[in-house]
């Protein structure tokens, strides 16, 4: 976990290699886990978990061309691996994965993944899950022309901003 959270820093700079050793490290690490030995608080870290933290490092590179289908990879298995108890973790990663999706591949497979992750963050009142979820807007004006796309960009308007 602790290697993640570099790795997402290290994303976030801009810092190719520098991220892709900390998700190195995060992958030799998790392999050699035992969660039998995990402490309580961690018990939620789970490939699911693991799939997503560096999915979203790999996303801060992808969004320039690098590591993309890597971190498409890692973010889908978050996504089809999150259970109903992790939904909002979930929900992170579907917005980033259809954001990539939108910027690097098809529209409308991005706006399907995007749909499932508004319908995951329903009833989540997080300034976070919001402004993720807004990553979309940007790529999706591109396809604005699209039925689909439009209804998602007014889809998007409410999200994180549940009573």
């Amino acid at each position: 976990m602790l290697h993640t959270a570099v790795a997402r820093a290290q994303g976030r700079l801009g810092d190719v290699q520098a991220t892709l050793r900390a998700i190195g490290a995060a992958d030799d690490a998790f392999a050699d886990a035992d969660p039998a030995n995990d402490v309580p608080w961690m018990t939620y870290y789970d490939h699911a978990q693991h799939s997503g933290d560096t999915g979203h490092a790999l996303h801060e590179l992808a969004v320039h061309g690098v590591e993309v289908e890597e971190a498409t990879s890692r973010l889908a298995t978050a996504v089809a691996e999150h259970p109903d108890a992790y939904i909002r973790s979930r929900a992170f990663s579907g917005f980033k994965l259809a954001a990539l999706t939108m910027r690097t591949g098809d529209p409308n497979q991005a706006t399907k993944i995007a749909e499932d992750a508004v319908r995951d963050a329903e009833g989540v009142r997080s300034l976070r899950v919001r402004r993720t979820a807004l990553e979309i807007v940007a790529p999706a004006q591109r396809h604005r022309a699209s039925i689909d796309v439009a209804r998602l960009l007014i889809s998007l308007e409410t999200v994180g901003t549940a009573a």
